[in-house]
């Protein structure tokens, strides 16, 4: 049990609540301010305070929310993303990401998705930074519940099964690699489309067929005949000379961070069926999702020490 850390958890989405539970039931003392589900956490060993903009966030970690010993580490553990709006922290919250990094001296560790954008390590004065999203081990964990999460939302979409259909992976990173692996396990016929040359390797390695993005030309009697189209790639690669060769029928799914890869606009002036799936896990399997956040935090704080 991890009982000489405090955790101070901020806002966030379901997974971030059962982080809390996760980290509380393990033995540690966590305050959750401003949680997205407070009733989660009700009769729980999770401390839950509300409001926190209100009565000022310094205040309350240094008073109430203080830790019982100066001997304890001090983490304060931020969403995934950390923000959405560039303003305040994600979640059900007031609190600003410029009001917790004027706090962030007063902890050892800060956690966050994205957090990276925001501090850095460098000064020994600092605090120790972990953001989920550069974090490996993290990533190839949450691919799991990407993956399915991409597939639910496209069968949403569709008509067809994925059984027997042809589909267009773009990019071949740690999620487009479980992604085809899902699809190819559930009888699809998988193309992957990347950039990088090893990429394209590794995927005919595995049995996929592949193209570049510089191919298109030439393989456009095979792009006619996807059924759907995933994008992967944080970029804007997915536009009118692909969407203009897909089937009539043919859904697309952008699991890419913001703004995505894919031309929506496009999408949207020739009726093609999208959908930009932001935070899957945080929405498709919450606790899970919240249990591998915590994995990593107890991890993390471990090697700190």
């Amino acid at each position: 049990m991890d009982m000489d850390c405090v955790y101070y958890v901020v806002g966030g989405d379901r997974r971030c609540c059962y982080m809390s539970l996760s980290l509380a039931e393990k033995g540690s003392n966590v305050f959750h301010f401003d949680p997205y589900d407070a009733d989660l956490l009700r009769h729980s060993p999770v401390t839950i305070i509300s409001g926190a903009s209100g009565v000022g966030f310094r205040r309350l970690i240094e008073g109430e929310c203080a830790s019982p010993s100066v001997e304890m580490l001090k983490a304060i553990i931020l969403p995934v993303p950390v923000t959405r709006d560039g303003e305040f922290v994600n979640g059900r919250t007031l609190l600003t990401v410029n009001s917790i990094l004027e706090c962030s001296k007063e902890f050892d560790i800060v956690f966050g998705g994205g957090i990276g954008k925001y501090m850095s390590d460098t000064n020994e004065n600092s605090p120790y930074v972990f953001d989920f999203l550069a974090d490996d081990v993290v990533a190839e964990r949450n691919a799991v519940a990407t993956a399915e999460g991409a597939v639910c939302d496209a069968e949403e979409l569709s008509d067809i099964n994925i059984d027997g259909s042809v589909c267009l992976v773009t990019g071949f990173g740690k999620c487009a690699r479980v992604l085809a692996e899902r699809l190819a396990s559930w009888g699809a016929d998988v193309i992957v489309m990347a950039r990088r040359p090893k990429q394209r390797s590794d995927a005919a390695l595995i049995g996929y067929k592949v193209m570049s993005f510089e191919d298109i030309p030439i393989y456009k009697h095979i792009l006619s005949e996807v059924d759907f189209c995933f994008n992967t790639v944080p970029a804007r690669v997915v536009c009118e000379d692909i969407l203009s060769l897909l089937s009539r029928h043919a859904v697309v799914i952008d699991i890419a961070s913001m703004p995505g890869g894919v031309d929506f606009d496009y999408c949207k002036e020739h009726d093609i069926p999208y959908k930009h799936s932001l935070g899957i896990p945080g929405k498709l399997s919450p606790k899970t999702s919240g249990m591998i956040l915590a994995d990593a935090v107890i991890e993390a704080v471990s090697a700190h020490r």
